[in-house]
């Protein structure tokens, strides 16, 4: 994720006007560990991906891109 891009968790966080400690309260995992991911310095597991989706809806394409799960959302042809 490019500095000038903002991650989409931090999108929804501040959207809904909530904390790191609360996002991080909500999927189970530490403020250090949110912060990581919003600044790009670490990608989420599948697991915690799917545990930020299930808690603010968004689509797993959006924080893992190797995770598509919107139909709605064609996939890339790949090359062959």
């Amino acid at each position: 994720m490019s500095a000038m891009t903002t991650h989409p968790l931090r999108e929804y966080r501040e959207a809904e006007s909530l904390s790191l400690d609360a996002i991080a309260a909500l999927v189970g995992r530490s403020k250090a560990s949110i912060s990581r991911i919003e600044t790009g310095d670490q990608q989420p597991s599948p697991e915690l991906a799917r545990a930020i989706r299930d808690v603010t809806g968004i689509p797993l394409w959006k924080l893992r891109p190797d995770l598509w799960d919107a139909p709605e959302t064609p996939q890339p042809e790949r090359a062959a």
